[in-house]
């Protein structure tokens, strides 16, 4: 409810505005509360029925997870009242939401690769030693972002994934060929050996063919959205 313009131009006459006590008294409004000049808010908003205020700030020439490690170690040290809530929300929130996405993608990726596997093998055991050449996917996936200054963000996760598929490929080739020897009747070391010797060509060869094909994406100068962690 709202008074006519002609009944509130000035704050004297929101003082004056009549009310009616459960007697039938008439009462001014001046009466019962303090009229006055304050600032608030042009916009009320609300999120599941609550209050809400939204404090926003760019990020200039810092990563996405470092300002989040500040702002939330600035707010531990604030005496925050117990009906007061605080959510880091908006980038945060949706980086957040995209790495638990790609942790998602990555284990139902590995649980599918072993399944395939295990068909073409028709062996559990086999895939089960494939799957464990994906762990030093990791061993150079750090390295080289320590090396190139690079954040764990969601495009060099999406690479750590196409990684650990080169690497499974590779541990196939390997696995099979050692496979392929013990049916001759060799023994397993030397099988091992053998096989690390012949295939290691055609496992650089395949390694360094996907390097050359995603350098030039890797190099690019082109600027894009990416989301740091």
């Amino acid at each position: 409810m709202r008074l006519k313009d002609e009944d509130r131009k000035s704050i004297q006459d929101i003082r004056d505005i009549p009310l009616y006590s459960a007697s039938g008294k008439q009462i001014r409004l001046s009466n019962v509360a303090k009229i006055g000049y304050r600032s608030g808010p042009r916009v009320i908003e609300r999120q599941n029925q609550e209050r809400l205020i939204k404090v926003e700030a760019n990020i200039y020439r810092r990563s996405l997870g470092d300002v989040s490690k500040d702002v939330q170690q600035m707010l531990a040290k604030q005496a925050i009242p117990e009906e007061i809530k605080i959510n880091l929300g908006s980038d945060i929130e949706e980086q957040a939401k995209s790495f638990r996405d790609l942790i998602m993608l990555f284990i139902l990726g590995g649980v599918l690769v072993y399944m395939v596997m295990a068909a073409q093998f028709e062996s559990l055991r086999d895939p089960f030693v494939v799957m464990f050449s994906v762990p030093f996917s990791f061993c150079g996936v750090a390295w080289g972002l320590f090396f190139t200054e690079t954040s764990l963000n969601v495009i060099s996760f999406l690479g750590l994934v196409m990684l650990s598929g080169v690497v499974v490929n590779n541990a196939i080739v390997l696995v099979d060929f050692i496979n392929i020897l013990r049916r001759r009747g060799i023994p397993l070391r030397e099988a091992i050996t053998r096989s690390g010797r012949s295939r290691l060509r055609p496992i650089l060869m395949t390694t360094i063919t996907t390097l050359l094909g995603m350098l030039p994406l890797a190099i690019s100068p082109g600027g894009g959205l990416w989301v740091s962690a």
